[in-house]
């Protein structure tokens, strides 16, 4: 049996990465765009939809 352990990350007292619209944590889904700097939510709706009221 191969034992492994979990790799652990400290993201200090701000808290992991979170989208600034819905405020879902950063996932595997999202798309890392200006060379990782920045992402696109997965679990955002188009911005065309939040404005429909």
């Amino acid at each position: 049996m191969r034992c492994t352990t979990n790799q652990v990350v400290d993201f200090g007292e701000s808290g992991p990465v979170r989208c600034s619209h819905c405020k879902g944590y950063i996932n595997p889904f999202m798309k890392f765009i200006d060379q990782e700097r920045k992402f696109i939510c997965n679990l955002c709706v188009p911005p065309e939809f939040r404005s429909i009221a």
